[in-house]
């Protein structure tokens, strides 16, 4: 009976220190809000500048670029954060209602 109390007590401390050496997960980084005007104007432009428009404004994903004519492509809001801060970026909204609460993360 001694030595199964031994083993046990044993491989507890074993998985307590196992479990006590697992890196903590990182929380990502909020690299800041995202330029949808500029990343239209730039990155939409076939025969038009174009800028940044909110269709619905209690929708935060109705943005679209707009050319002059008229017409509206969709804007993926990773490509912008991608576009803005450089590889591994992403977007997140806080608030699917609030247009203006997208952030990029890192």
């Amino acid at each position: 009976m001694n030595r199964l109390r031994h083993t046990i007590v044993s491989l507890l401390l074993v998985g307590l220190i196992a479990i006590a050496n697992i890196p903590a997960a990182h929380a990502a980084t909020d690299l800041g809000g995202l330029d949808l005007y500029t990343y239209c104007h730039v990155h939409h432009k076939w025969w038009a500048p174009q800028m940044a428009v909110l269709i619905l404004p209690m929708d935060a994903a109705s943005w679209r670029c707009r050319d002059r004519t008229g017409h509206l492509n969709s804007i993926n809001t990773n490509h912008v954060c991608a576009w803005q801060y450089g590889y591994g970026a992403w977007a997140s909204t806080s608030n699917w209602d609030d247009p203006y609460s997208w952030r990029c993360y890192r």
